[in-house]
């Protein structure tokens, strides 16, 4: 049956009104999957960014810690006069142990090597040199320069003594260059031997004090220990001048971030990539739905048009249906939907945009869109009409990705938008639709990690990332002419016995008080941070003078002086040593923290709990107590210490019952007594190594002595700590020969004051094998009568100070008098020392000591040999 000529012309109408409704609907679906792809590709790209940041920090971090280990060593052997073709690989590992290298290097497993500088003429004098001490070695052939770069030692056993370096043009041009800057410097990277990792190798140049370039101290580096692995679709590439240094190329199609790494003389080009991110899972499922009805539509309006023909009234229900359809998406859809005509008239607002909006619907035309003048740019500023995204549209413009910020009344919120014109007939402009995602929750995230990375994560307060920002922006304003720069630098004393004896969990509750009492203390505008452990610093800005720092530097000091007092099983107190540093207008961050830290710790030496002023000659002192420690190392490594042995006889009679073992230095034309390099020697961790040599020198000399005498050797307190020093006192003594009744180790009363265990167990574990025990300075402090009764002492010493008084102070004769009586019922023999005049030695006697010591009864000689007799003299 045909189709009659006005009802066909009916439907033509009909469908054209629904032609309008399927294309907002299409593109919305269409501009729907185009803003959830931008939110996802922003999430991945912000992933990148920060996964890039942290791994050019890591990388940077991990290469300034390889190359300081060398910095330091190249510097070590500046310092110290030396031949290069003597260096062992036994020297460089008593190096590395020095430096801790075991623990902080414990992934650097080809250690150090010493790379020496040898002309081509005496290649093979170092060689037969060398061969002296290790037969095996030969310096390997090849094409050379000039001067030949041989690997002369090394702390692990890798097997390349004898290399030459220079075989690599490219190696041996940073060695030379390393040479003439004066500057540790690494090479490209380029395939390990053994495993064919990538690895890079760092030099640091050997100048003598003359100024003559003796070699190089290296080490080798696998890439992978200096560049941390990116976590989750993240991949990492990583060039040197168009030299892989690790990852491949990045493939098409993938998101990416760059930076340039600067390190030791190369340029690392650093790719953070990842795969372009699908649309996420509820953004497809919404344009599956979108595509999905879009078909329905289709095949329903086809359906319709075959219905159109006979009723008019059901294509205006499917009419009505569709719209519905529009509705329903349009309400469930996350993102905010806005669309206009070509008059600019709002004829489309989901609920979203109505929620985004401040719970206010967009009417009207563009004049009435300025009246709630909610939208505004990232600075706070309204937006201008012109400057609207949806307007922009309407007036043919694509919007991608603009940040924009509304704000009701109610606090800000930011979104994300896009906005796209809608082209009618001739390409002419028949609307705009615009979406928006709030993405406020997303970049509060964003801003909260970046503070957090800037703060300590125990105290809250900045931490050295921050403070060295904020001292740099401070010292460049300094230079401008800006204000002065005042920097504090505090470290705790005795934080060690803190955690010791009370526990890390009230240390750290000390830590997080002195936090909230600095904060509280310092001015508006200042910065207080943390440096790690028991370090703060304080940045101050308002400080005119130096006399203003040294007031802060007090204040600070009584502000976190309640913070000091542990309360444990014990109340635990200690103090705040500060070094304070105003420096001048050239300085740069490493100087200012350097300055800090020599000043605080000359008040740690003067007395603990001090507050000192940077002063230039202390860069003077440190290069001096540097080149000290250096020489003072070289002297117990290469035994040079001396011995001299004082004397201890009988009381009566004068005899010579045993000698005490005193050790000298001889530096710089002097020769030095215990007194004044053992501080420094403490210091440096050498007291043990030190107290070691003496012990089996002094039974070497007593041992060959024809009279036999027993030797007295002192022992400090770290050298008790030692957990094998019975085993060395044994070897020691089977050594030589020498019976340990031979042998009295002398011990401090402040040793015994702490009361350790392990020394406790160690003492009475050598009091067990023979050897005897002196309790030394007796007198000095409150608590001596009570080792008396608690240790197996044999001997008690009465310190020189107390020997001064004897004849003149009957307080002191009185207290030795006592602890003579003590001693003698438990057996133990009493030592008067420092003796010096006859009064003195007649008033041991009459108080009951066994032995004197002292210049009267003889000084010190360089051999344990006998005095002879000093006669008692007579008692008034």
């Amino acid at each position: 049956m045909a189709v009659t000529p006005d009802r066909d012309r009916g439907a033509l109408p009909a469908l054209r009104r629904l032609a309008a409704p399927l294309v907002v609907f299409l593109l919305v679906g269409v501009l729907s999957l185009l803003a959830a792809h931008r939110i996802a590709v922003r999430d991945r790209e912000a992933m990148l960014d920060r996964d890039l940041a942290e791994q050019v920090g890591v990388t940077e971090a991990r290469i300034e810690r390889f190359g300081s280990l060398v910095a330091g060593a190249a510097a070590h052997y500046s310092q110290t006069r030396h031949d290069p073709a003597m260096v062992t690989d036994t020297e460089l590992q008593r190096y590395m142990r020095s430096v801790g290298a075991d623990e902080r290097y414990d992934d650097l497993p080809h250690g150090l090597t010493y790379i020496a500088r040898v002309r081509e003429d005496q290649v093979e004098s170092y060689e037969f040199r060398r061969q002296m001490g290790r037969p095996r070695f030969e310096v390997q052939d090849g094409p050379f320069r000039v001067h030949q770069a041989i690997i002369w030692a090394q702390s692990a056993d890798v097997g390349a003594h004898g290399a030459r370096l220079d075989v690599d043009p490219e190696r041996a041009t940073v060695l030379e260059e390393s040479l003439r800057l004066d500057e540790v410097m690494m090479t490209p990277p380029v395939r390990g031997i053994v495993d064919g990792a990538r690895v890079v190798n760092i030099y640091g140049p050997i100048i003598s004090r003359s100024g003559e370039g003796l070699g190089w101290i290296g080490t080798r580096v696998a890439v992978d220990q200096v560049v941390a692995a990116s976590d989750g679709e993240a991949a990492l590439t990583i060039t040197d001048h168009n030299l892989p240094v690790i990852g491949e190329a990045v493939p098409e199609g993938h998101l990416q971030r760059t930076a340039t790494l600067e390190a030791m003389g190369r340029t690392w080009q650093i790719v953070d990539h990842a795969p372009t991110p699908f649309v996420g899972g509820a953004a497809l499922v919404i344009c599956g739905l979108l595509a999905l009805s879009a078909a329905l539509a289709v095949a329903v309006v086809q359906q319709s048009r075959r219905r159109l023909v006979s009723d008019a009234d059901s294509v205006r229900r499917d009419r009505d249906r569709y719209a519905m359809f529009i509705d329903t998406m349009l309400a469930t859809v996350g993102v905010g939907i806005i669309a206009c005509d070509d008059r600019g008239q709002i004829v489309v607002v989901n609920d979203a945009a109505v929620q985004m909006n401040g719970g206010v619907a967009p009417t009207g035309t563009p004049d009435a869109w300025l009246q709630a003048d909610t939208l505004r740019d990232l600075d706070g500023d309204p937006l201008e009409l012109e400057r609207m995204p949806l307007f922009r549209a309407l007036r043919g413009e694509d919007v991608h990705d603009e940040e924009v910020v509304v704000d009701d009344g109610g606090g800000p919120r930011t979104y994300l938008v896009q906005a796209k014109p809608l082209h009618g007939d001739a390409q002419r402009v028949a609307g705009a639709v615009l979406a928006m995602n709030d993405i406020t929750d997303r970049k509060a995230a964003e801003a909260e990690t970046s503070r957090q990375a800037l703060r300590d994560d125990l105290t809250g307060l900045a931490n050295r990332r921050r403070l060295t920002v904020d001292l740099a922006a401070a010292l460049a304003d300094h230079r401008d002419g800006g204000r002065d720069v005042t920097l504090l630098f505090m470290d705790l004393d005795r934080f060690k016995l803190v955690n010791a004896t009370t526990g890390p969990h009230r240390g750290d509750h000390m830590l997080v008080e002195i936090a909230r009492h600095l904060e509280e203390a310092v001015h508006d505008g200042d910065v207080a941070a943390r440096m790690g452990g028991d370090e703060f610093v304080i940045l101050c800005r308002h400080a005119t003078s130096t006399a203003e720092a040294r007031a802060l530097a007090h204040r600070i000091t009584a502000a976190v002086q309640p913070a000091l007092v542990v309360e444990g099983a014990q109340p635990v107190r200690t103090g705040a040593s500060i070094g304070v540093v105003r420096p001048d207008r050239g300085a740069d961050v490493e100087d200012v923290l350097r300055q800090a830290d020599l000043a605080m710790y000359e008040a740690k030496r003067d007395s603990g709990s001090a507050i000192r002023v940077y002063e230039p000659r202390l860069d003077q002192d440190a290069v001096i107590e540097f080149a000290t420690e250096s020489a003072l190392r070289v002297a117990v490594a290469d035994r040079t210490l001396d011995l001299v042995f004082q004397p201890i006889t009988t009381i009566p009679g004068g005899q010579v019952e045993a000698v005490e073992a005193l050790v000298r230095w001889h530096h710089g034309g002097l020769v030095l007594t215990p007194a004044s390099f053992l501080p420094l020697a403490d210091e440096a961790a050498l007291t043990p190594e030190i107290d070691l040599l003496v012990l089996d020198l002094a039974c070497r000399a007593v041992a060959a002595a024809p009279s036999r005498p027993s030797v007295h050797v002192n022992l400090a307190s770290r050298t008790l700590a030692r957990p094998d020093l019975m085993r060395q006192v044994a070897l020691t003594l089977a050594r030589h020969d020498l019976a340990p009744e031979r042998l009295c180790l002398e011990v401090g009363e402040t040793v015994l004051d702490g009361g350790a265990p392990d020394v406790v167990e160690t003492l009475r574990g050598l009091s067990a094998t023979g050897v005897r025990l002196a309790l030394d300075d007796f007198g000095v402090r409150t608590a001596s009568l009570s080792h008396l009764r608690g240790m197996p002492l044999d001997v008690v010493k009465v310190h020189r100070s107390v020997v001064a008084g004897f004849g003149s102070d009957d307080a002191d004769e009185a207290l030795a008098a006592a602890a003579v009586r003590v001693a003698a019922s438990r057996g133990v023999r009493t030592v008067a020392a420092g003796i010096e005049t006859e009064a003195q030695m007649r008033a041991a006697a009459r108080i009951g000591c066994d032995l004197a010591q002292g210049f009267l009864v003889g000084r010190p000689g360089p051999r344990p040999a006998p005095a002879s007799a000093t006669p008692l003299p007579a008692t008034a």
